[in-house]
């Protein structure tokens, strides 16, 4: 009888210990990335669900808005809605909408823009266009609504004008929301999308002009505050200005040596330019002439905006050209390589580039140390009128020094000088191999 209870007590302890063991690590590891794995496919579609749930919420709310203002528009009279663009926030719930309105005259021949009719078209009707958007759209497209209002059979005063002023940036494009000032009458409108500003009721007359002036731009003269005017405006007739306007840029540019040195493009050792910074030349069919000195910004006479400053030498503002820029160093003629490349550059960006100095070594023989050396090239050019005087070192021994392109005269004087012809000279070109050389006497 005992030997049958101790059994039964041990049976039971084994099963009770089996039942204890629990599960082992590796079946817990593989319970938990497979309830990791459920989570994962079920989040997804839940974040995604949620997304479009707030996206189709978003885009219900600024339809009302979009909307409503439309039917704000309908009920004005259609020349007492602002011309131009402006636009201004609602706060709905958690959420601020931004809705802009653009309201601009068309001719009545087209819905065309303004600023793209011909000149004899007749203005006609007002187009507004209302867009709302919101924070966080993630790649949903603004609500957008638009109207046409009638300027009646009457339409505007026959006896007046209208002028249409177009600003584009370099590549064409309209600007939107480019503040536009008419003068005299002081009236100002921002562009709208397609960079366009009307102006009507206008005393026929020539007295008019239009300027935009928004920090960090400039016009094809480097300027920001760009001007355009005396503007004539006819009765009954739509009259047009443009303006060429985007952001500046800027050029950063270091000095290399003539592309046939070797290795190409390197300064020999021990060669340096003269403390005195040179001026830079710009090739562009912006400029008259084609070419524009920029001295250095601390010379006599520099005028901001127009100058160079720095080593690298720098430049700006520019008005970012399509087409380029050709640099190089020196303000005189013969400084021009033959065919300098164009530096592209970037509207609100500073591109490196580089312009070529020529090495010359000038042994000085007989010289004491005690008087300066100076490289003078006379006079050449518009750009040039007062000729270019480097002091390049004082006279004894030898001189290493690094001159812009051209025909430079080496004289040892108390100061600058106009050569007569009789000086030791080097003319330093683009096809050069080696430094060139010259003596003078100290």
């Amino acid at each position: 009888m005992r030997t049958r209870v101790r059994l039964a007590a041990e049976r039971l302890r084994a099963i009770t210990a089996s039942a204890d063991d629990g599960f082992s690590l590796v079946e817990a590891l593989v319970a938990i990335i497979l309830l990791g794995l459920l989570a994962a496919a079920v989040a997804d579609p839940l974040v995604t669900a949620l997304h479009l749930t707030r996206a189709n919420r978003m885009r219900v709310v600024a339809a009302n808005l979009a909307s409503r203002q439309i039917e704000l528009t309908r009920a004005l009279n259609t020349t007492a809605i602002p011309s131009g663009q402006k636009s201004w926030t609602v706060p709905v719930d958690d959420t601020t909408f931004t809705v802009t309105q653009t309201a601009e005259y068309v001719p009545r021949n087209s819905t065309s823009s303004t600023c793209d009719s011909p000149q004899d078209s007749q203005l006609g009707y007002k187009r507004v266009t209302v867009n709302v958007t919101w924070p966080q759209m993630d790649g949903v497209k603004p609500v957008r609504s638009d109207t046409l209002k009638t300027l009646g059979v009457v339409g505007l005063d026959p006896t007046k004008g209208s002028l249409a002023v177009s600003v584009k940036d370099r590549n064409g494009v309209g600007l939107g929301g480019q503040t536009v000032t008419l003068a005299p009458t002081g009236d100002s409108q921002l562009t709208g999308d397609n960079g366009c500003a009307v102006f009507v009721d206008l005393t026929a007359g020539s007295n008019y002009s239009v300027a935009v002036n928004t920090p960090g731009y400039v016009d094809t003269n480097m300027s920001q505050n760009s001007v355009k005017g005396p503007l004539t405006v006819l009765a009954a007739t739509i009259s047009k200005a443009s303006i060429d306007y985007d952001r500046a840029a800027g050029l950063g540019l270091s000095y290399v040596g003539p592309p046939k040195y070797t290795p190409a493009n390197v300064l020999p050792a021990g060669y340096a330019p003269p403390s005195t910074p040179f001026p830079i030349t710009l090739r562009s069919t912006l400029f008259g002439n084609l070419t524009k000195a920029f001295p250095d910004c601390g010379s006599a006479g520099a005028v901001a905006g127009s100058c160079a400053t720095g080593n690298p030498r720098s430049i700006s503002p520019l008005y970012p050209s399509a087409q380029g820029y050709g640099a190089w160093a020196g303000g005189c003629a013969d400084a021009a390589p033959p065919t300098p490349t164009p530096i592209a550059v970037t509207p609100g960006a500073t591109t490196a580039g580089t312009v070529a100095l020529a090495a010359v070594q000038v042994t000085v023989s007989g010289g004491n140390g005690a008087v300066p050396v100076w490289a003078v090239h006379p006079p050449d050019s518009a750009s040039c009128p007062a000729g270019e005087a480097y002091r390049v070192g004082v006279n004894s021994g030898v001189i290493k020094t690094a001159l812009p392109y051209g025909k430079w005269y080496f004289e040892v004087a108390a100061s600058a000088y106009t050569p007569s012809g009789a000086e030791p000279a080097a003319t330093l070109a683009a096809t050069d191999t080696v430094p060139a050389a010259v003596v003078v006497a100290g």
